[in-house]
């Protein structure tokens, strides 16, 4: 029996679909080869922060101020501080109508996840990924990431 393979793309709407092909381009003009580093490092962010906050909308909260850490961070170990943090703003970027409180609340938390990412390789950790989990699961709890306008803490659990 032949399986017939959808592109995830075709589900969505033509004009959400040329915005995922241009944030697609856009990975590969300014990382080359590391695009497959973005998805893998995105999906085990996702992944973990259902492990860790629930099966739960994570909007707006500390999930959502947790995912974007961990994922920014996790990719930082992977492709680098700089370029890692290019791709979380480019992403910010292709969420057009996102409002500019959500937006800020994101790039935030991408820029505190590419310290992190950046400290676990300083540190020579074995697990850098592990190092990236904790930390921003830490600060998440603390209330030390960002929420709504880029506002210190200013998120809901």
């Amino acid at each position: 029996m032949a399986v017939l393979a959808i592109p995830l793309t075709a589900l969505l709407a033509p004009s959400a679909q040329a915005d995922v092909l241009d944030e697609a381009v856009d990975c590969a003009v300014l990382n080359g080869v590391s695009c497959v580093h973005v998805q893998d490092a995105r999906t085990w962010a996702e992944d973990v922060t259902m492990w860790k906050f629930g099966n739960r909308n994570h909007h707006n909260n500390m999930g959502d101020a947790f995912r974007h850490c961990a994922w920014i961070g996790s990719l930082t170990t992977r492709i680098g501080q700089q370029d890692a943090y290019r791709v979380g703003f480019a992403h910010e970027e292709y969420d057009a109508g996102q409002p500019a409180a959500e937006r800020a609340m994101d790039e935030w938390n991408n820029f505190v996840g590419a310290g992190i990412g950046a400290a676990a390789v300083r540190s020579g950790a074995r697990d850098q990924w592990g190092y990236v989990l904790k930390e921003c699961e830490s600060r998440a709890r603390n209330y030390t990431l960002y929420g709504l306008e880029g506002i210190q803490g200013g998120y809901a659990r």
